[in-house]
């Protein structure tokens, strides 16, 4: 296994058939890598091999408890505006309709965003890339803003539903944006 930096924190990982016919992918790079828990990898496979990119994240999660999926939208719907189209984050921006979808949202912040279900509520979880506080909408749509504890993640993953991610934000405002 070739580990390179490619810059900024990322890697690309070149593995080598013979690697991957003894064990996964993932137990390579979880073990093998020497890469922090919170990377996130797109891996490409091929018939020699698989190329591995991986991105690192800098910062604590921050979690956002919802009441109703329609407060998950309208934070998301908020979170997706422009400066200019923001104005009252609680109504749709004029012209809406007409304008492009405002599914960059992801990309522009670039952070990762994941929907799950827990205890009746709705979380919406936000990784920063470097230390970067989330938007503003989601705290206002939000019942609560908590930072918890990393492992508060494994106990979600295990007790709840993931419904969206890795950029659920994105994803919401593409298909419900209006």
């Amino acid at each position: 296994m070739n580990i390179n930096p490619i810059g900024n924190g990322n890697y690309y990982i070149e593995i080598v058939g013979a690697e991957l016919c003894e064990s996964s992918v993932e137990s390579l790079l979880r073990d093998g890598a020497g890469l922090s828990e919170g990377a996130v990898y797109e891996v490409f496979g091929g018939d020699g091999g698989a190329l591995v990119f991986a991105r690192m994240r800098r910062g604590a999660p921050s979690y956002f408890r919802f009441a109703s999926l329609e407060a998950v939208l309208a934070a998301a719907r908020a979170a997706g505006e422009s400066p200019e189209q923001a104005g009252d984050s609680h109504s749709e921006p004029q012209g809406a309709a007409e304008a492009e979808p405002k599914v960059a949202l992801a990309q522009n912040t670039e952070c990762i965003t994941y929907l799950a279900w827990l205890a009746e509520r709705f979380w919406l979880i936000f990784y920063p890339w470097d230390g970067e506080p989330p938007p503003h909408a989601l705290g206002e749509f939000a019942e609560t803003t908590e930072r918890a504890h990393p492992d508060f993640v494994r106990h979600m993953t295990e007790h709840g539903d993931v419904l969206l991610g890795p950029y659920a934000l994105s994803e919401l405002v593409r298909w419900f944006g209006e």
